[in-house]
């Protein structure tokens, strides 16, 4: 099923001609969503992988989240967000599962702990309910600020299920706000391994062993008993309720549905991390394209005929997810989404493939005119590179006018 957005830039022409350009993503595979999820992962390829994917998952949170909680008012929204999965009427406590609350009492039983601590950036995200937690006063004074790991503070100190959905915690963390990162380091705030070792002050560690953490605590694994399921259900109910409860966010947190984005993100960050997801399947990472190639570097045709233009990426076994196809002159010579090229009426047009993912273009030469068709290799077509960035460069004010681009996804 195809959709249609419609992009309207101001002032824009090529040597006062018309540019008409129309292009197509590919579709993608669909990640399969658990729970309450439903097609709330459409849009992420399962081919996606570091860097990409993380910034993927990121517009999709700043799509999905309608509004934050907001730390003050996790004061009342923990005794949604994090109720006893039993139905005690009170709330869970974060690490050790002690019933608190629900009435806010200032702090005395009960506290808002930062997973990902203030001292370590953790105020860019406070106000976002998939990163707080209620904690019992004593137990959130014993995390103090310390990061995660054996040489730190081990979220699995009282109950071993939560060094999973720590962890998880911190990934999202990372994703909703690009600022903060992730590093292989046991910070440990309160002494031991002190000061930020030349590592950035918005970051956390240790990132292989909550890695690891993640994959040996799954949410989705049913056979968890006692104190770790019912961790493992108060995590599948609160990213639930986040999502749609009244006064919640609207979005969730996608390393509890899909805990292996984090390896498929942070997996290669070096060689701890590999061992740490050595078990979990992350897909190659693409090759990337350096150029592209059209079939036919020139062609001439006859008026109301047309030809079909197939671009190539060198090298070949690399991707192309995004082309836009251009015509520099509409008039003589017309071109559609997928690089069929009519022939209008007599005269000489440029027609133009851009990958705007990998800023590259290739250009075939068309002439149109009654006699024979006549098309040439595509020899000239292969050095034709450039990047989209030149192409939009070259775009040159003449006039006030205005150009409608087109744009047609293909989901």
């Amino acid at each position: 099923m195809k959709k249609f957005r419609t992009i309207l830039l101001s002032s824009l022409a090529i040597l006062s001609m018309g540019l008409v350009i129309t292009g197509v993503v590919a579709g993608e595979s669909k990640a399969k969503p658990v729970d309450a999820a439903d097609d709330y992962y459409a849009s992420i390829s399962d081919t996606l992988t570091g860097e990409d994917l993380l910034k993927a998952l990121n517009t999709l949170n700043n799509q999905k989240r309608k509004s934050t909680v907001g730390y003050a008012g996790m004061r009342q929204f923990a005794a949604i967000s994090d109720a006893d999965p039993d139905g005690s009427g009170k709330i869970l406590s974060f690490y050790d599962n002690k019933l608190i609350g629900p009435n806010w009492d200032s702090g005395k039983s009960w506290n808002r702990e930062h997973v990902w601590p203030n001292i370590r950036g953790g105020y860019v995200v406070e106000d976002d309910a998939h990163m707080v937690r209620p904690a019992a006063t004593s137990t959130n004074s014993d995390r103090g600020s310390k990061g995660y790991g054996a040489a730190s503070y081990d979220p699995g100190k009282y109950v071993e299920y939560y060094r999973g959905s720590a962890s998880r915690i911190i990934f999202y963390a990372a994703m909703a706000d690009l600022s903060l990162q992730l590093v292989d380091f046991p910070f440990n705030y309160d002494g031991v391994g002190g000061g930020n070792h030349g590592y950035p002050e918005e970051s956390m560690g240790s990132l292989s062993e909550m890695l690891a953490w993640n994959l040996q605590y799954q949410p989705s694994n049913t056979s968890f008993t006692g104190n770790n399921d019912i961790a493992r259900r108060a995590e599948l109910n609160r990213n639930n309720k986040i999502q749609t409860a009244s006064g919640g966010q609207g979005n969730r947190n996608p390393f509890i549905d899909h805990p292996e984005y984090a390896c498929r993100i942070w997996g290669n960050y070096n060689d701890a991390t590999k061992a740490a997801c050595s078990g979990s399947v992350i897909p190659p990472t693409p090759t990337k394209a350096t150029g592209i190639t059209l079939n036919y570097s020139s062609f001439s045709l006859e008026i109301n005929k047309t030809v079909q233009l197939v671009a190539t990426p060198v090298p070949s076994d690399a991707t192309l997810p995004s082309l836009i196809w251009v015509s520099n002159n509409d008039k003589v010579a017309s071109v559609s989404d997928n690089g069929l090229v009519t022939g209008l009426r007599n005269g000489k047009a440029s027609i133009s493939v851009i990958s705007e993912t990998d800023n590259l273009i290739a250009t075939c030469e068309i002439t149109v005119g009654n006699g024979q068709e006549t098309p040439s290799s595509s020899s000239g077509c292969g050095g034709n590179i450039a990047t989209t960035s030149a192409i939009l460069a070259a775009l040159s004010l003449i006039g006030a006018g205005l150009l409608l681009i087109r744009k047609r996804y293909v989901n």
